[in-house]
C-alpha cells in the first residue's frame, strides 16, 4: 500500500510537493482500527500574518506539519521495501 503521491512540481495548496489528500491519509493514518497518526499539526511560537478573505489575521505561533515518533518508526521500519518498490 503506497500512502505517497508523486509530484514534480508544488501543488499550489500551501503544502508544497504534497496534496491535500496525501495530508489527509498521513494525518488519519489508522493500524488495524487504531488511529496512529504519522504526522500531526504543531503550533510553533513566532507571529504570523495571514490575509484571509480581505481580513488580516495576525496569530502569536505558525502552525507546521511534523512528524510523530509514530511516523519516525514507520519510516524506519518501511525504507528498505519502499527503496526496493520505487528504485528512482
Amino acid at each position: 500500500m503506497t500512502i505517497f503521491t508523486t509530484h514534480d512540481k508544488d501543488v499550489g495548496n500551501g503544502f508544497g510537493y504534497v496534496s491535500w489528500n496525501t495530508i489527509l491519509r498521513l494525518r488519519d493514518y489508522k493500524v488495524r482500527g487504531a488511529w496512529k497518526p504519522l504526522v500531526e499539526e504543531k503550533n510553533i511560537p513566532g507571529e504570523h500574518t495571514e490575509i484571509v478573505g480581505g481580513v488580516t489575521l495576525k496569530q502569536p505561533y505558525v502552525t507546521r506539519l511534523c512528524i510523530t515518533d509514530f511516523g519516525r518508526q514507520y519510516y524506519r521500519d518501511n525504507w528498505q521495501r519502499c527503496r526496493e518498490l520505487y528504485p528512482n
